[in-house]
């Protein structure tokens, strides 16, 4: 396997578009299905329809990996860190924000992650502008939610439930460099992570929920959008997700957050007519800002080469 590399190459480029694209996509459905389902039944579907497409993918892997070999207990906490809580969360804060505000409130995981990743003893946390940085992008999401002005739109309890998923992705994140998750092939590595979900998340919504009624009296738009987020933003992006985790490393990989809102925004705009504020933009820059600031080779200076 390639070690993970500190810049990112053509190929890890197009990873990194391509994961935004499919996760982007993936707040326009879920925005679309909890209209008229439980938000815990409408992640539940999107692991449990993903789990079998999984399964094909790694099936080829499987035969050439011992049991042994299998993380089994890092996977179940990867489920419930990646998959469980943050679907869950995510989805019940759609039904009170809008796409948009969403995948922009998801925008503070790369700072969360830095916060919570020296609790893994993963990175120093250091220096004034890394702090710059974190405080700069935690104001840029607020400016563009604005949780405080009931015209925006966004409610604050959902503001506080998007903010605890995108926790629970930075402690995912964490917890797969740690414990050494990219070095399973991404097609195994994203089934088991999915399968761990499953098992809690189909109880989860039946006690909570009523999945059956629920799916029973759904239109067409929601029976189309929760095969599409399972498919395409689960059984399709966690491959990516774990190809480009080993590729480019974590760090890298947070890139993807700063991507994702414009596609939400934009998706969410063109198909449910979702009102952008005109300083949405603003906010979205200073998030741009400050994983800037924090990441830091962009304010490296060159050295000379020397003969």
């Amino acid at each position: 396997m390639p070690s993970a590399s500190s810049t990112l190459d053509g190929r890890a480029w197009a990873l990194l578009l391509t994961l935004a694209s499919l996760w982007g996509g993936s707040f326009l459905f879920v925005g679309v299905a909890v209209r008229e389902v439980g938000p815990v039944t409408v992640a539940a579907l999107r692991v449990g329809l993903a789990l079998p497409v999984l399964v094909l993918l790694a099936l080829p892997a499987l035969r050439r990996l011992r049991r042994r070999d299998l993380p089994i207990g890092a996977l179940i906490v990867m489920g419930l860190l990646n998959n469980v809580l943050p679907f869950a969360l995510t989805a019940w804060a759609q039904t009170r924000m809008t796409s948009g505000m969403a995948a922009t409130v998801n925008a503070t995981t790369p700072f969360l992650t830095i916060l919570v990743a020296p609790l893994f003893g993963l990175i120093e946390a250091r220096g004034r502008r890394r702090l710059g940085g974190i405080l700069c992008g935690i104001a840029g999401v607020a400016l563009a939610v604005r949780p405080w002005d009931g015209a925006a739109g966004a409610d604050p309890a959902g503001v506080a439930a998007g903010v605890l998923a995108a926790l629970s992705y930075a402690l995912a994140a964490a917890h797969a460099r740690r414990s050494g998750l990219g070095a399973l092939a991404p097609a195994v590595a994203a089934l088991g992570m999915v399968a761990a979900a499953t098992l809690v998340l189909v109880p989860a919504a039946m006690m909570i929920e009523t999945p059956v009624a629920d799916l029973a009296a759904a239109g067409g738009a929601a029976r189309i959008a929760i095969p599409a987020v399972a498919l395409i933003g689960t059984a399709a992006a966690y491959p990516v997700y774990f190809r480009l985790l080993a590729l480019a490393g974590p760090a890298n990989l947070l890139l993807v957050t700063l991507l994702m809102p414009m596609i939400a925004i934009l998706a969410g705009a063109v198909v449910l007519g979702e009102v952008v504020a005109p300083v949405m933009p603003v906010g979205l820059a200073l998030v741009a800002l400050g994983l800037a600031m924090v990441d830091g080779r962009l304010f490296q200076r060159k050295r000379p080469r020397h003969r």
